[in-house]
C-alpha cells in the first residue's frame, strides 16, 4: 500500500459527516456511538422540551452543533421511516440572520444519513413501541402528518416541502 493509498483510507473513516451544514471532527465510530445515546436520552426524557433534549446530548459529546443537528435529524429520520409512504423533500435549509439562506440534501448529509441508518436499526429491533413515539412527537413533520392522516388524508398523498431550521448560536 503506497502512502496515498494510506491517507486516502485514513480520509474515508472519518468523511462520513462530511456534507452536512457544519464541520465537525468526530470520527465515524464516535458518531455512530452518540447517535445511539441520543436516541437514548430521547427515550428517556419522553416529555422533555428542545433544550433539555439539546442540552443532554451536549453533555455526551461538547460540540453544541452537533448536538442541535442530532437533534433535528434524528426525530427526522424517524418520521421518514414511520410514515414511509409520505412524498419528502430531499432538501433542508438552514436560515442565518442577515444572510441567504443555505439548502442541503440529506441524502448527501453523513450525519443524517447515518442518523437514518441508526434510526432504522432502533425501531425494528425496539421491545418497546412507545420508546419510538418519545422520538417522533419532536418532529415537526411527523405532528403534522399525524394530524393530516388523523383528518383523514392518506399518508401517500402527502408531501412534505424542504425542512427550514433557524441557525442557532
Amino acid at each position: 500500500m503506497g502512502l496515498f493509498n494510506f491517507f486516502h483510507k485514513k480520509n474515508k473513516q472519518t468523511s462520513f459527516s462530511r456534507g452536512s451544514y457544519f464541520p465537525t471532527a468526530i470520527s465515524d465510530d464516535d458518531l455512530h456511538t452518540l447517535i445511539n445515546q441520543a436516541i437514548d436520552v430521547f427515550e428517556r426524557n419522553e416529555q422533555s422540551d428542545t433544550e433539555t433534549i439539546i442540552l443532554s446530548i451536549y453533555r455526551l459529546y461538547p460540540d453544541k452543533d452537533l448536538a442541535i443537528a442530532l437533534y433535528r435529524f434524528i426525530p427526522t429520520a424517524f418520521c421518514r421511516l414511520f410514515f414511509y409512504q409520505v412524498n419528502y423533500s430531499d432538501e433542508y435549509i438552514v436560515a442565518r440572520a442577515g444572510k441567504e439562506p443555505l439548502h442541503f440534501h440529506y441524502s448527501e448529509d453523513g450525519i443524517y444519513t447515518m442518523a437514518a441508518i441508526i434510526s432504522k436499526q432502533r425501531i425494528v429491533q425496539s421491545t418497546r413501541p412507545e420508546a419510538t413515539f418519545s422520538v417522533l412527537f419532536h418532529s415537526a413533520d411527523f405532528n403534522a402528518i399525524n394530524k393530516a392522516v388523523k383528518g383523514g388524508a392518506a399518508p401517500e398523498d402527502l408531501t412534505c416541502s424542504a425542512s427550514y431550521f433557524a441557525k442557532t448560536g
